[in-house]
């Protein structure tokens, strides 16, 4: 059984009725290319491109070399170009991906990719779950974070990372052999044991924030808007188990202390492989926290993406590749305990 038909059948009660509410401008319109030179990021950060090497622009926040090309993040200042008015700019230019309310993905040259996502006061800061895991966990594979930041008053994060070469597993998977996916799958089962040995006693993420993960929480109310993203927690072991046995007449899976650090969003399209069987960057740190154990092989199952090359056989095959993987290390699952808890939640 696929706890996700049951989850997605109950969200889309709601989306259906907040689809609509953006944010202004909309995430899609957030990164805007002037010139061939400029760029408008956000309404504070803009991005210059210079072939000269020597040129230092005031308010330098970052930089990073694209070929014969230098980039410059710069603070905006009185003398910086005005925020482009609506209809002015090309925000289409390099944009990879568009969730329209609430993020939005885009190349600037062929090194960087800026990432924009709806942001609340609270949420973990990709950046800074990134950082935690490259100093305590070296040998997991990371993006390279040039720069972060908030802009509260636009309610979005802005992250620009380093364009990682190689090919996307939802893209790469169907091309693939029987062992070259169980080899994948065992390279990012073994990155996941080591994320595993990291402990605490707490429902948090690595900043002891709350946890991006909808499967632990009651259905979204229909007057939240689209562009939110809710957290749960942080809760003690007890408070959780309270919280679960709350919103549902079933009892909560077993809640066994100590919780471990996972990475809850392991589809294949955050996955990047190079020569076909080696995993070379785990993308999109956004919903990594401290969960049960049993958790890790029940999502691991239960990932879906809309992805034009992966049938959902396909989907299955990553899904039950990473799941055998998991269980030779150890991992066993609570499916059976989570999809009853979860059928049961109130309405």
């Amino acid at each position: 059984m696929v706890i996700w038909y049951t989850a997605h059948r109950l969200w889309m009660n709601t989306v259906v009725l907040t689809l609509y509410s953006e944010l202004d401008p909309p995430v899609r319109e957030t990164v805007k290319q002037i010139t061939a030179q400029i760029w408008t990021i956000g309404t504070s950060i803009l991005c210059y491109a210079f072939e000269d090497t020597e040129h230092h622009p005031a308010n330098l926040l970052a930089s990073w070399k694209d070929g014969s090309t230098i980039f410059h993040l710069v603070r905006r200042n009185a003398s910086s170009p005005p925020v482009p008015a609506p209809g002015l700019g090309d925000a289409s230019i390099g944009r990879v991906y568009d969730a329209g309310c609430a993020s939005g993905v885009w190349f600037i040259g062929n090194e960087a990719v800026v990432k924009v996502k709806s942001w609340t006061p609270g949420l973990q800061s990709e950046a800074s779950t990134i950082k935690f895991v490259r100093e305590n966990a070296p040998s997991v594979p990371l993006p390279e974070v040039i720069w972060y930041w908030e802009d509260e008053a636009a309610n979005r994060s802005f992250l620009v990372m380093r364009r990682v070469k190689g090919r996307i597993l939802a893209e790469a998977w169907p091309d693939l052999s029987d062992e070259q996916h169980a080899r994948i799958a065992k390279d990012v089962a073994s990155h996941v044991e080591t994320l595993a040995t990291f402990t605490r006693s707490r429902y948090e993420s690595v900043d002891k924030c709350g946890i991006l993960e909808n499967w632990f929480m009651k259905n979204i109310p229909p007057s939240t808007p689209y562009w939110r993203r809710d957290t749960l927690g942080p809760f003690s072991i007890p408070e959780l188990r309270a919280y679960m046995t709350l919103i549902s007449t079933a009892t909560p899976p077993q809640l066994n202390d100590p919780f471990v650090l996972f990475h809850s969003d392991l589809n294949a399209v955050n996955i990047i492989v190079r020569d076909n069987d080696e995993c070379i960057t785990i993308l999109d740190w956004e919903s990594v926290g401290f969960f049960p154990r049993c958790w890790i092989a029940t999502k691991c199952r239960n990932f879906r993406v809309e992805n034009e090359r992966l049938s959902e056989e396909d989907q299955m095959g990553w899904r039950d590749a990473l799941k055998r993987a998991l269980y030779i290390r150890g991992f066993v699952d609570c499916e059976e305990e989570f999809v009853t808890w979860r059928k049961a939640l109130h309405q």
